[in-house]
């Protein structure tokens, strides 16, 4: 298990996006910043009782160019922008369509024990992003993925659109990306976001967390 620790800020519009998608690796350029440009396709599924989500998880299949991966995303939240929470995270060779085909681990183990042998899944939300990256390395051995998505969650026959900048601490103290993030938000005016992708999923699904009590010790906020 991993514990993600990032901070989520709000790009206005796609016009403000393509702005910073020049201006940052302009500005960070003395940090020498490794940048490289994604497709992601990714898939939330739970049982048609939603089982999962009544176990506060979320389990995501995601496909890129080259490769496919799935992760288990468990107790946290994002608040003001920060973004604290444990997942789990394992290659795949194809996509499952069912818990069965699960490759055997620790994701197996834990969605198991909310889903029975043979249970199917429905799909609960598709998401679409086209990801900028940048890693830089601050001062103090701070190792940051700065990341700038455009992109689309298509969820109960809606969709929206969205642009956003994330800030994610690979190595060293979360004070520094921190710093970096009050840097970024006041030189861009950007908002901090206090929904996750997958909140802003489930709000256009129609499903609201209130009305499904939790079950088990997983508490999250999505």
């Amino acid at each position: 298990m991993a514990v993600e620790r990032e901070i989520k800020l709000t790009i206005a519009n796609q016009e403000a996006f393509q702005r910073l998608t020049v201006e940052i690796p302009r500005l960070l350029a003395e940090y020498k910043p490794v940048l490289s440009k994604q497709v992601y396709q990714d898939l939330y599924v739970d049982s048609p009782d939603l089982s999962l989500l009544r176990h506060r998880l979320a389990l995501r299949f995601r496909q890129s160019a080259d490769k496919r991966w799935m992760t288990l995303k468990g107790n946290g939240g994002v608040v003001n922008g920060v973004s604290i929470r444990s997942e789990w995270e394992e290659p795949l060779d194809f996509l499952p369509m069912s818990v069965d085909q699960l490759p055997v681990g620790e994701i197996r183990e834990r969605v198991v024990k909310c889903l029975p042998p043979g249970a199917d899944w429905q799909t609960l939300m598709q998401v679409t992003l086209e990801r900028l990256t940048l890693d830089i390395r601050l001062p103090e051995d701070c190792l940051v993925e700065l990341a700038l998505d455009d992109g689309q969650v298509l969820a109960g026959g809606q969709k929206v659109r969205f642009w956003e900048l994330e800030l994610e601490a690979k190595g060293g103290e979360f004070s520094c990306i921190s710093q970096l993030a009050e840097d970024m938000a006041k030189r861009y005016t950007l908002a901090p976001a206090n929904h996750s992708k997958f909140s802003l999923g489930l709000q256009l699904a129609g499903i609201q967390l209130k009305d499904l009590p939790p079950i088990g010790e997983e508490r999250a906020i999505y």
